[in-house]
């Protein structure tokens, strides 16, 4: 009696291509004052989550995948909420 392998097909969901990025540095924001009158210094350690008004927070990944390019359906809506800290990715071309 012969045996036959079976082939295993990969039918695993593609994950989508990255649609954003973390290239946050660190940023002063003058136009706020902390309780002793300082400015506010804004760390440039990606957040995990953002809340933004009444919606729904946004949960984010780990810093490391933050920095390397992840996607999010939400992407424009944080890119707006921080423009210096995260940016589109876009294909050249």
């Amino acid at each position: 009696m012969a045996t036959t392998k079976k082939k295993v097909d990969d039918d695993a969901p593609a994950l989508p291509e990255p649609n954003i990025r973390f290239v946050g540095k660190d940023e002063v924001l003058k136009d706020k004052l902390d309780a002793s009158g300082n400015e506010i210094v804004m760390a440039a350690e990606p957040p995990a989550k953002i809340n933004h008004g009444d919606t729904k927070p946004i949960f984010l990944p780990d810093a490391e995948i933050q920095r390397a390019g992840f996607f999010h359906e939400r992407a424009a809506e944080i890119v707006r909420l921080y423009p210096t800290q995260y940016k589109l990715i876009t294909e050249k071309g």
